[in-house]
């Protein structure tokens, strides 16, 4: 149900109408005194709520919102707070600026008391007003804009050394219709413009250069600037003494004879002495050439070699040491060697019951790689003999379940003794599969469930 925020009549208006004068100390009609700590920064605040109907809400504490706005409608926030106040009969009394510091400077212009009760914004806005002497009392607290401790007492002017003083120096652009010899606080004009003051910061005229006539230089050094030029224009410099330095010919430049400089205007030898070529070194930053590779020769990397592009290789990768790799053969991998019904079950692979025969498993290994072992995984509920071949140009590794042992659990054929005169692979010679004999189709009480080879390579692929 949407609420409604009345306004009391009466005194209750005079509490929101003036309700800026609670800066200077009085609101709802009662006059209380400024603290001596400053203008109070609150203003207080009464109003009824009320339903659509004009009765006033339940009784209780609710959730009021406050907002400043700057303009009736939309506008920017200004100032916000929320306070938790306690209605009685619709009425309740609020201190706005208890919980967030209301600035007396949001009071510039036309300003929207804005309202939320339990999250629900009530329009409309409520401008907020001014008494006249509440106006002029926005500026007790300073004089012009300034604090009180920027002027100095008038009856501290009579009494000497009060002001100008090294403590307390004269601001002269405070000042109006400063004379100008003065105004930078010392009277540097004497007597009068007329004047002639025979020294200038203790020193005699003579111990000056002047611009417009002929001068000496007498001793000591003439320091010019970085950037600065020393204009002759058709004037003649003279040789007067020894400290005079012109168009000299010095033999030494940084204490090196001339003969072992280059010039740019005329053509020039090095010394042999001075050239350097067909030096070994031994250290390129700081590392030794075993430190890098060369491109005409081997080398060694121990870490990791990043490569952003391609890598064109003219002969073989090596791996050292040697890698371990592996190779699964699965159920679905095995083809009977005659016309035999194969099966799948539960991962295996076996021949129908009644007939004997063969399951052969094409086996694919990168052309150089080493034949280390052969593992095989099987199921023989009758306890017959499997026999199973690592096979290539002959017999690489043979296994078999001997003695027979019946068991419904998968089981393992384990076989480290590879041939090794046939143990690597040559792709280019021979095919190679793994081979698993049975005695009789027994169906799926007698199966093969998988097969691995691990084998090792000395090269990539």
């Amino acid at each position: 149900m949407r609420k409604k925020l009345n306004i009391w009549s009466g005194m209750a208006v005079i509490a929101l109408v003036v309700a800026i004068a609670a800066l200077i100390g009085t609101f709802g009609g009662r006059l209380y005194a400024s603290p001596p700590s400053g203008v109070p920064r609150v203003l207080d605040y009464q109003g009824r709520l009320t339903n659509p109907a004009g009765q006033p809400v339940a009784d209780g504490t609710y959730s009021v919102q406050f907002s400043l706005y700057d303009a009736e409608t939309g506008g920017n926030t200004l100032w916000s707070e929320t306070q938790n106040v306690t209605l009685s009969g619709g009425l309740f009394n609020a201190l706005l600026g208890s919980t967030t510091t209301l600035d007396s400077s949001i009071f510039n212009y036309a300003r929207y008391l804005q309202f939320s009760v339990q999250g629900e914004e009530l329009s409309p806005r409520q401008r907020m007003t001014s008494v006249p002497f509440a106006l002029l009392a926005m500026d007790t607290e300073s004089l012009g804009g300034n604090n009180a401790s920027d002027y100095t007492l008038r009856s501290s002017l009579s009494i000497p050394g009060t002001i100008n003083q090294v403590t307390n120096p004269v601001d002269w652009s405070m000042l109006k219709n400063v004379p100008a010899g003065i105004a930078d606080g010392v009277d540097d004009t004497g007597g009068g413009a007329a004047s002639n003051a025979d020294t200038l910061d203790n020193l005699d005229s003579v111990q000056f250069l002047r611009s417009d006539t002929s001068a000496t230089f007498a001793s000591g050094t003439l320091t010019m600037g970085a950037g600065t030029t020393l204009a002759l224009g058709n004037s003649t410099v003279t040789k007067s003494n020894t400290s005079l330095v012109m168009n000299m010919n010095a033999d030494l430049l940084d204490g090196l004879n001339g003969i072992q400089f280059m010039r740019s205007d005329v053509d020039s030898t090095l010394p042999a002495v001075r050239r350097v070529g067909n030096l070994n070194a031994d250290l390129l930053d700081g590392l030794n050439s075993t430190d890098f590779l060369r491109q005409d020769g081997s080398g060694t990397i121990n870490g990791n070699l990043q490569v952003g592009g391609d890598i064109t290789v003219s002969g073989r990768i090596a791996y050292a040491p040697q890698r371990t790799h592996y190779l699964m053969l699965g159920p679905s991998d095995f083809r009977p060697t005659t016309s035999l019904v194969q099966y799948f079950l539960d991962d295996g692979a076996y021949l129908a019951a009644g007939s004997n025969g063969s399951l052969v498993a094409p086996v694919h290994l990168p052309d150089g790689a080493v034949v280390t072992t052969v593992r095989v995984w099987y199921k023989d509920d009758l306890g017959g003999t499997i026999t199973v071949y690592l096979r290539g140009s002959a017999i690489m590794a043979m296994m078999s379940t001997s003695p027979p042992q019946a068991s419904n659990d998968v089981r393992e054929m384990y076989n480290a003794n590879i041939n090794v005169t046939l143990a690597t692979i040559d792709n280019t010679a021979h095919t190679y599969d793994v081979k698993a004999d049975f005695p009789n189709g027994a169906g799926p009480i007698r199966a093969i469930h998988k097969v691995l080879i691990t084998y090792t390579i000395a090269e990539a692929p």
